[in-house]
């Protein structure tokens, strides 16, 4: 029998990252709340307590298990679905204040209701379209982070999330690639750049302390007002750039 708190505990023990009682027990009841939820309606493909353990919240923390940032720092999750990864990532690191974002009204239920059961007060949910929110002023480059995880397409995901992030932001995408563009495509480059955003170098990684897995991009010049256009718009330029090339679960 999968006993989830145990199965915490030793994740983190081997990997020598210190734990207290609150995190395990939070992390322990997000799971559980998933693994019943997703008995009611579809929020994951996961469907025992071990595969949304390991292949939903403990996969979510793995590349930032180190991570350096300010207290406070902002991100949005974008197509959060059942909280991942945003939810883990505001339960492991409370300096991080969290916007999940998804425009399905059940799941965003679902988010809300998370946190409000774990009491985190650095999270929060949206339930919008990820083009609409980097339309509205309130939103438009106000966030230090962009995390997305299985959402769309790389061409899809860079263009909803670079008008959320301010100059000088990240945007990572989880994956096994660590290129942003792998296999090589010198039009999915162009609208990257296009939209203001660069590859980033071994040391932003190490000094952030993100782990090598997963696409990492930095925000370094303003995104050009076009954009994002209509997704219907997005979903048609990213087939005729990459097809299916996606950011997938790590």
């Amino acid at each position: 029998m999968f006993h989830v708190e145990q199965f915490l505990d030793d994740w983190f023990s081997a990997r020598a990252i210190p734990t207290s009682s609150k995190l395990i027990h939070s992390l322990e009841k997000l799971i559980i709340a998933i693994y019943h939820a997703n008995k009611k309606f579809n929020i994951t493909g996961f469907s025992t307590q071990q595969e949304i353990t390991e292949n939903l919240v403990l996969s979510s923390l793995v590349p930032f298990l180190h991570l350096k940032v300010p207290r406070g720092t902002s991100f949005v999750d974008m197509g959060s679905g059942a909280g991942i990864p945003g939810v883990p990532l505001c339960i492991f690191n409370e300096d991080l204040f969290g916007t999940m974002v998804d425009s399905s009204g059940k799941k965003s239920s679902f988010i809300a209701s998370a946190i409000e059961a774990l009491r985190l007060s650095n999270a929060t949910v949206l339930n919008v379209r990820g083009e609409e929110m980097g339309r509205d002023m309130t939103h438009r480059e106000k966030y230090s982070m962009c995390f997305s995880r299985a959402f769309s397409s790389l061409y899809a995901v860079s263009e909803i999330c670079a008008p959320l992030l301010s100059i000088g932001g990240f945007l990572y995408i989880y994956s096994g690639d660590s290129s942003p563009s792998a296999p090589a495509n010198k039009d999915l480059d162009a609208h990257m750049g296009l939209l203001g955003l660069s590859p980033t170098t071994s040391f932003h990684r190490e000094n952030l302390g993100v782990s090598r897995e997963g696409i990492f991009l930095q925000k370094t010049t303003s995104t050009p007002d076009i954009f994002p256009r209509r997704y219907a718009v997005i979903k048609r330029e990213s087939r005729k750039v990459h097809g299916s090339i996606r950011g997938g679960g790590i």
